[in-house]
C-alpha cells in the first residue's frame, strides 16, 4: 500500500498588519492620551481631540477593511468599527 502525505504551511506577514493597522492606531491613542496635560478649562480641546482620533481610527479600520478579500464570516475588523 502506497500512500502520499502533503504538509503545506501557511504563514502570514505580521509586518503589514502591524504597520497599517495596529501602529496608526496606537499613535492615535498615545495623541489622544496626551489631553489629559491639557488644563481643566480646556473641556472643547478635549472633545476636538478626542472626535479627531475617533474618526481617525475609524477611518484607518474602514480602508484596511476595503483592502482585504471578501469573506463569509465576521472578522476582527468588523467588530471594531
Amino acid at each position: 500500500m502506497s500512500a502520499l502525505i502533503v504538509k503545506l504551511k501557511y504563514t502570514r506577514s505580521i509586518s503589514n498588519s502591524f504597520s497599517g493597522m495596529y501602529l496608526p492606531t496606537l499613535l492615535t491613542v498615545i495623541t489622544t492620551f496626551t489631553t489629559f496635560w491639557f488644563g481643566t478649562g480646556s473641556s472643547s480641546e478635549r472633545v476636538t481631540v478626542g472626535m479627531t482620533a475617533l474618526l481617525a481610527i475609524v477611518t484607518t479600520f474602514a480602508q484596511t477593511r476595503k483592502e482585504l478579500p471578501p469573506v463569509s464570516y465576521v472578522t476582527v475588523g468588523y467588530l471594531n468599527v
